[in-house]
């Protein structure tokens, strides 16, 4: 009863303060679902950072093992504990895009499958290769990374499959101007401003989050080659321009 009595006090003590400062039964009602939203908007951090951190040391904890029994290892274990887990990983990363409720952990498992397929794939070849230009194996591996994941942006359209096929378009290009004897000043200025020009078109689409590194990174390859170029030329100072 007493209980009672002191709900049917507070109410009214919060009755007659809503009278004295002139508040709504909605604004009560919105300050009330505010602070819910955000003490539930702290809990979604915690729990995304937790899970980060689980992905972390499960990641570490992976490549210490790989790194302590690699010599121990044989040819089919090395390829199992590096592809297996990139395959892992984009299988994963696929089926996370499916439910809503697990959509956020789609970018660190395509960044793992991004690391370790290639490697994977690397060090398949490395292991049953006859020897040979390993410059065509790098061309090989970045070809099929980039039709790979070049082809799942284009059917889930997420940035973080567009970043990795920037990555993989510039090795593919860098290896097979080298290929080609292609100087390597030249071969920098061309793939950066490949990278300037993909990133003008990006920056006018939803994926423009990821340009700036791509601004960066293209913009430095075009001033460092072009410094190579015309450093102690007639035309050095172009590199001002």
């Amino acid at each position: 009863m007493s209980e009672t009595a002191g709900r049917d006090d507070a109410l009214a003590a919060i009755a007659d303060i809503a009278r004295r400062h002139g508040l709504t039964a909605q604004e009560i009602s919105a300050f009330l679902e505010q602070g819910h939203a955000e003490s539930h908007r702290r809990s979604e951090v915690l729990t995304k950072l937790f899970g980060y951190l689980g992905g972390v040391l499960i990641f570490a904890g992976l490549l210490v093992y790989t790194g302590m029994h690699w010599s121990e290892m044989g040819s089919l274990e090395r390829i199992a504990i590096t592809l297996g887990p990139g395959i892992i990983a984009y299988v994963l990363a696929i089926a996370c895009l499916r439910d809503p409720r697990y959509i956020r952990a789609a970018v660190p498992l395509f960044l793992i499958a991004g690391l370790l397929q290639p490697s994977g794939l690397l060090i398949a070849i490395a292991e049953y290769s006859q020897g040979g230009d390993e410059r065509y194996a790098l061309l090989l591996v970045a070809g099929l990374m980039t039709a790979t994941f070049g082809l799942t942006f284009w059917k889930e359209q997420r940035s973080v499959l567009l970043f990795l096929v920037l990555i993989y378009a510039a090795g593919w290009f860098a290896v097979c101007f080298d290929l080609l004897g292609l100087q390597g000043k030249y071969s920098a200025l061309v793939v950066g401003g490949f990278l300037l020009a993909v990133t003008y078109a990006i920056s006018k689409t939803r994926h423009a989050a990821i340009t700036g590194f791509w601004y960066f990174l293209g913009s430095a390859l075009v001033l460092a080659a072009g410094f190579d170029i015309l450093e102690r030329s007639a035309f050095d100072v172009l590199f001002l321009g």
